[in-house]
């Protein structure tokens, strides 16, 4: 299971093209400065063509996050624009309602929290490994 995270873009880049990219986006954010957010929610993006549902946490402030979406879509060459960042709790199959679980979280929310780190993952057969950890605020190694 992934520890919590913010996902900034989708689609995702081919591991290769990713792999290439990940010096130019580290110097890009090394400039950024962590700031805090809070997640709040529950929401659901629209069911995906296996009619599956994700439930997720929204991302405030909005706009650093959309800035920070920007600094990494513009040093990739990546289209990031129309995605929104958040932070994914869980994949529904088909059928199941998110309902309870929402109610459950809704007494928990919002929730605060520190964006001060950024890995760089690849995803390759269907698994995920981080390439690369930084923190904001610092130049990359």
């Amino acid at each position: 299971m992934d520890p919590g995270h913010i996902s900034f873009g989708y689609p995702w880049l081919d591991p290769d093209v990713a792999r290439s990219v990940i010096d130019d986006v580290a110097a890009a954010l090394a400039a950024e400065q962590p700031f805090d957010i809070e997640l709040g929610g529950p929401e659901r993006f629209p069911a995906d063509a296996s009619d599956r549902t994700t439930v997720y946490l929204a991302t405030d402030p909005k706009a650093a996050l959309h800035a920070l979406a920007s600094v990494i879509g513009d040093a990739s060459d990546h289209a990031i624009d129309d995605f929104t960042p958040h932070c994914s709790l869980v994949r529904l199959p088909a059928g199941v309602d998110s309902g309870p679980l929402e109610v459950l979280l809704r007494p928990h929310l919002p929730v605060h929290a520190r964006l001060d780190t950024v890995a760089f993952q690849v995803e390759t057969d269907g698994r995920w490994t981080t390439e690369r950890t930084m923190h904001l605020g610092r130049p990359a190694p």
